[in-house]
């Protein structure tokens, strides 16, 4: 199953207080906004294709 969020929404997710202090990987920010946007360029979801997310 995949769990489809804009870009902006995922960001902004991967910032909140909850977040930060749950997952260690998301505490360097900049890594993970890179991480992020590297993920988006190597893999595709399907369900982008459906919803034009």
């Amino acid at each position: 199953m995949e769990l489809a969020a804009s870009e902006e929404v995922r960001k902004a997710r991967n910032v909140t207080e909850n977040r930060l202090r749950s997952k260690a990987s998301k505490q360097d920010i900049e890594t993970s906004f890179r991480r992020l946007q590297s993920y988006d360029e190597r893999y595709r979801l399907e369900i982008k294709e459906r919803f034009r997310l």
